[in-house]
């Protein structure tokens, strides 16, 4: 690695520190995806494989996730996770700040400092725009290596292609699918005007 930058620097890719959100309060509850929270907690505590959500637009992959972060923030997880800090990395946003080099040195540079934090879990909710670009090499490395983990999102039109895109990649990943939620009201606190 050439360039070392600043924690600052690396601080402003971060888009959004979930951990930290949670703390203050600025995550709201999810509804109706416990079972898929505590799916993902779980691959998250064991570690090995990545969780990919997979879900249409607007069904809450965002939300399940923020659940989760709002969790560890509480304290509410294993013991692997207790220290664990969740951050939102946009892979469009470092692409669009440099040449494609210069994309893959500062995507390097930003995990190897997130890894000296403890517990590190990096979400990417734009993991197309990882595959088959300069990136890729930086992410399958760093998912080979097994000290960060991933929180990855897709829609399902592009689940295939992702796990067709590296077999390593593939084998350390778990499809997380979603749905749209069920969310049982029941009657007699409806209030028909």
């Amino acid at each position: 690695m050439a360039i070392t930058r600043k924690s600052e620097d690396n601080e402003r890719l971060i888009d959004r520190d979930l951990t930290a959100l949670g703390r203050e309060g600025r995550l709201g509850a999810a509804h109706g995806v416990d079972g898929a929270v505590g799916e993902v907690l779980s691959l998250l505590a064991r570690g090995g494989k990545h969780p990919l959500l997979s879900g249409e637009p607007g069904v809450g992959k965002s939300a399940l996730v923020q659940e989760v972060a709002r969790r560890i923030a509480e304290g509410r997880v294993d013991a692997e996770l207790a220290s664990a800090r969740m951050v939102e990395v946009s892979v469009a946003n470092i692409l669009a700040r440099s040449t494609q080099r210069q994309a893959a040195e500062t995507f390097e540079e930003l995990l190897e400092w997130l890894g000296r934090h403890p517990r590190p879990i990096i979400y990417i909710r734009d993991l197309h725009a990882v595959i088959g670009g300069p990136l890729a090499p930086v992410a399958f490395r760093a998912l080979r290596m097994g000290t960060l983990r991933f929180v990855f999102e897709t829609e399902p039109k592009r689940v295939q292609e992702l796990l067709r895109a590296d077999e390593s990649f593939a084998e350390r990943l778990h499809l997380v699918p979603l749905h749209t939620p069920i969310i049982d009201v029941p009657l007699q606190t409806q209030t028909w005007f």
